[in-house]
């Protein structure tokens, strides 16, 4: 298996019924069916675990309908005890065969996981891919702890402050790039100004390989594999690693 598909769902921060309008309609709007589709976090709003519950049942038909796999960011969920960020991975027959619940959170609200309940890489096929938001792309020893796991595809689910629009194109390249990796990103669409990011998708060398991509819509993008291991013979990281130092500065 050498090409990996990926359609990023570019959705705004609206209500889960508004959102599974949009969501159908976009998925009826591709034209070749994706190995994945990738939507951003906080998709349903800021929806009661009802309709989060609604939405995700949504997501699992369309999923079964078109025999393709879904990450879907995360979204407000209670565990019995507290009020965490979760995302699921739907595959192709429209079953929840996978969760996690974010581990890096920005000042208050629902809290992160603990290590019992940490989980993040999962296989499509012959694929290894994690599962991340775009605050973790702010701990690089994260991200190269995941590729060491054998994470090949990272699949960033994102609600980038507007703030910070400049920083996600630096970020985004650089996990890519030093990870080895293709990086995918499904930001949140904001016509008001909160969030801000584009969707785009890079190869394992830095290289943007989407067109610019903002707003409501779908971008698709396929990935050669083999770029993977081309990357790594030109640049061998995994050869030049001296864990034996990296031990003496903890």
């Amino acid at each position: 298996m050498d090409e990996f598909s990926i359609s990023l769902m570019r959705l705004p921060q609206d209500d889960a019924a508004q959102n599974i309008l949009r969501l159908r309609a976009m998925a009826e709007s591709i034209a070749e069916v994706p190995d994945v589709m990738l939507l951003p976090e906080r998709w349903a709003g800021r929806a009661e675990e009802a309709e989060t519950a609604a939405a995700l049942d949504a997501l699992s038909e369309i999923c079964s309908g078109m025999g393709c796999f879904a990450v879907s960011g995360g979204m407000p969920w209670n565990d019995g005890t507290e009020r965490v960020l979760r995302s699921w991975v739907i595959d192709d027959r429209g079953c929840r065969i996978f969760r996690s619940d974010r581990p890096h959170l920005a000042g208050e609200g629902p809290r992160a996981c603990s290590p019992a309940d940490w989980r993040a890489i999962f296989s499509i096929g012959e694929v290894t891919a994690a599962t991340l938001s775009g605050y973790d792309l702010m701990f690089p020893e994260y991200c190269r702890q995941l590729s060491l796991a054998g994470a090949r595809v990272f699949l960033v689910s994102a609600a980038w402050p507007a703030e910070f629009d400049y920083s996600l194109d630096f970020v985004v390249k650089n996990c890519a790039f030093v990870n080895q990796s293709y990086v995918a990103v499904s930001s949140l669409a904001d016509a008001h100004g909160r969030f801000g990011g584009e969707s785009m998708a890079v190869s394992p060398w830095g290289k943007t390989i989407t067109p610019e991509a903002r707003g409501e819509g779908v971008t698709s993008v396929r990935f050669r594999l083999s770029e993977i291991e081309k990357c790594a013979e030109k640049i061998p990281l995994e050869r030049d690693r001296r864990d034996d130092i990296y031990r003496m500065l903890s």
